[in-house]
């Protein structure tokens, strides 16, 4: 009987150290990587404003219009600091989680352009709200857009995505969401 109490124990305690070992070394490995991380996302999301606002030069956050969804909101300047449009950063939340996107929008309340930076959407199915031929269809629209689920869509309407109509519902939420900032904003 005290066999079997030192056995498990001397067990519990060979657990305990390498599940100690374990989680220092993960620890380390977050520490050493996450300024790293953070950078590389940093890059990502300027890169972006870059692409749906190409006039502007410089990017300027405001510390207004960051409500709900929307996160963070810059304005685009061009060389000459004269306006040319806005970024808006927002978070909808599709079927796999929070879809993190920046969306560009003109000083006329006109969307220019979406790109999405992250998300963790169904391969094959959600994650097609990446491809370039759904954020397309975006470009031009003034907001109050809605998700058709067949047919051609409208002028206010975009056509869903087979079989992701919670992620399209969601990109279509954030976009609305930017330009109702920009247009709170003038």
């Amino acid at each position: 009987m005290k066999e079997n109490i030192r056995s498990i124990i001397k067990t519990g305690a060979i657990l305990l150290a390498i599940g100690f070992i374990c989680t220092l070394i993960l620890s380390l490995c977050n520490y050493m990587t996450k300024d790293k991380i953070a950078a590389l996302a940093l890059e990502t999301e300027e890169a972006a404003m870059k692409e749906v606002i190409p006039e502007a030069k410089y990017f300027v956050k405001l510390e207004e219009g960051a409500e709900g969804i929307v996160t963070d909101v810059y304005v685009g300047k061009d060389t000459n600091m004269i306006v040319v449009g806005y970024c808006v950063k927002v978070k909808p939340v599709g079927y796999g989680g929070e879809i993190s996107m920046i969306v560009g929008v003109d000083t006329d309340g006109v969307v220019t352009g979406v790109k999405i930076t992250e998300m963790s959407e169904t391969p094959g199915l959600g994650a097609k709200a990446n491809d370039d031929g759904f954020t397309e269809a975006y470009k031009g629209k003034t907001g109050g857009i809605k998700v058709r689920k067949s047919g051609t869509p409208g002028s206010d309407e975009i056509s869903a995505i087979s079989g992701a109509t919670v992620t399209s519902k969601a990109v279509t939420e954030g976009v609305n969401a930017a330009v109702e900032t920009v247009n709170g904003l003038q």
